[in-house]
């Protein structure tokens, strides 16, 4: 969360002029429901599920840009099938700048909204540390220096698929 996959997304899939999918957005549509109403009327463990579901239905498409949630690779094998099925990209930012990022917007983010200043920072802290071995296995991992676009966009472009050892 706040890490810029959405505007990054959008601004890669434009430039290349692919295809950009969220992919919340597209289960929200199966669904009929927000991933907040889902999580609060079915439960995590159904839109875990849901998301499997939807994200291996995806990968099967050619060549387009996908923004997960940050729980996606962490669950079932879901990193092993973005791995295998394309170039997968963590965009990796410090606690103090994701913090700096969500701060601003949090109003706009249920799962923080109510949070204080320091439980965000400790949501952050938390969520970094649960997942980032999972976020690590990605086959590139952007340092916050190197994030412009126009890096991202040449790591891209010179990726070969089928290479096996990515």
């Amino acid at each position: 969360m706040g890490s810029g996959k959405t505007t990054l997304g959008k601004m890669i899939a434009t430039s290349m002029n692919l295809e950009f999918i969220d992919l919340d957005h597209i289960i929200t549509l199966k669904t009929g429901d927000s991933v907040n109403s889902i999580f609060e009327s079915m439960g995590e463990k159904y839109f875990r599920l849901k998301e499997k579901e939807t994200l291996e239905e995806l990968v099967k498409k050619e060549s387009f840009v996908l923004a997960v949630g940050g729980g996606t690779p962490c669950f079932f094998n879901n990193m092993e099938v973005m791995n295998r099925e394309g170039l997968t990209i963590y965009l990796r930012l410090s606690p103090g700048s994701l913090f700096s990022r969500l701060v601003k917007r949090k109003m706009h983010r249920p799962l923080v909204k109510n949070l204080d200043d320091k439980q965000l920072m400790e949501y952050i802290k938390t969520n970094l540390s649960k997942r980032e071995k999972w976020y690590l296995q990605s086959k590139r991992i952007l340092e916050e220096k190197n994030q412009e676009p126009d890096a991202i966009l040449s790591i891209i472009k010179d990726y070969k698929p089928g290479r096996g050892s990515e």
